[in-house]
């Protein structure tokens, strides 16, 4: 069976999409071939059998040429698949879709974001499944929808040997500088943690995005210094998936403070490392279950964050590594790529007109 995948951007040293480099190479073990079209590509290193092509972001390609050169692709390409997976970006579906249905190509769209628009309304009318992560990462609900859950590279994010231990602990969160990721709340709780005489800093890696991320960011600052904690809280800025693994390797513990919605994926990556993590995200519940009272707390709640890092440093050191092997278990048996991957080969391999 041969496979078309659509994405943004192929490149594998990319901070926020290089993950997707190894979703490719794990679809390249199940398929004859595998066509990719992207918005964009950088460096890569795929098997043989994966061709890619850009719609020419990279090469300064205005709108219009990228969209020409859409169309021309897929007609390029139709008789070389027989199945078209569209990663997170539902105009795909909405530009393709009529095409790939006249074409009798299966089609499957991955979609993760608490956001519904009219796109994804008519991607998800087009398309034959839609897969996401958790209930709570597609607000679109209906037959084709299909949980499985996240895909994360476990050779990179691998069980590191064991727990660092220093005097000070170090608090990791990685994601982007926004203010839905309520990073005030751990500013917060490093302070109650100084109050209490604990030696603590925070390592925040990610960057902002847009101007009300920027202004965010001056706000975290503002209150950094407020606090006395300028020499706690580093920036380091956007990192590729190798940098961030070493981050959780050096890392004692890792926070998440977005609110109930979709499984970030930065969660599962701290804990295939090993390394504890503290949400309050309750769609992340059923993955941490019997301990999800010791490691989670309430939305906006410093004073309960800060409780609960007490609480876990205060544990044994069994205790610890019997939560920290369950929680790392877990998301290497059933959030690896490979497992992912081989939902979705099975998902795009079921003939029939929905």
């Amino acid at each position: 069976m041969r496979l078309l995948i659509l994405t943004q951007k192929v490149d594998k040293n990319d901070p926020i999409l290089g993950f997707f480099h190894s979703w490719l190479a794990q679809f390249a073990r199940h398929f004859e071939k595998v066509s990719v079209i992207c918005l964009e590509k950088g460096d890569y290193n795929l098997p043989d059998n994966v061709e890619v092509h850009s719609l020419g972001k990279e090469r300064g390609f205005n709108k219009a040429r990228k969209l020409l050169t859409f169309y021309f692709l897929l007609y390029k390409l139709r008789h070389d698949h027989d199945a078209v997976f569209v990663h997170m970006n539902p105009e795909y579906v909405v530009m393709g879709g009529l095409l790939w249905r006249l074409w009798k190509k299966h089609i499957v769209l991955w979609y993760t974001h608490r956001a519904i628009n009219w796109k994804l309304r008519k991607a998800y009318a087009l398309s034959h499944a839609v897969a996401t992560a958790a209930e709570e990462s597609l607000n679109v609900k209906g037959d084709k929808t299909h949980i499985i859950g996240h895909g994360i590279n476990t050779h990179i994010f691998k069980k590191r040997e064991q727990t660092s231990h220093t005097s000070e602990l170090s608090l990791l969160h990685v994601g982007r500088i926004t203010p839905i990721k309520h990073l005030e709340v751990l500013i917060g709780a490093l302070d109650l943690l100084h109050k209490d005489g604990i030696p603590s800093r925070v390592i925040l890696v990610g960057e902002p995005v847009s101007k009300e991320d920027r202004e965010y960011k001056k706000d975290l600052e503002h209150r950094i210094e407020t606090h006395g904690l300028v020499d706690y809280v580093s920036f380091v800025g956007s990192r590729t998936q190798n940098e961030v693994a070493q981050y959780l390797e050096n890392s004692t513990l890792s926070v998440n403070l977005a609110p109930t919605g979709g499984i970030d994926k930065s969660v599962l990556e701290a804990l295939a490392v090993g390394v504890p993590t503290f949400v309050c995200n309750r769609a992340f519940d059923a993955i941490y279950g019997t301990l999800w009272s010791d490691f989670s707390f309430p939305e906006g709640d410093s004073v309960a964050l800060a409780q609960q890092i007490k609480g876990f440093i205060d544990s044994s050191p069994q205790q610890q590594m019997v939560a920290i092997d369950a929680l790392s278990s877990k998301v290497h048996s059933s959030y690896s790529v490979e497992a992912i991957v081989g939902k979705l080969a099975i998902l795009l391999d079921m003939n029939g007109d929905s």
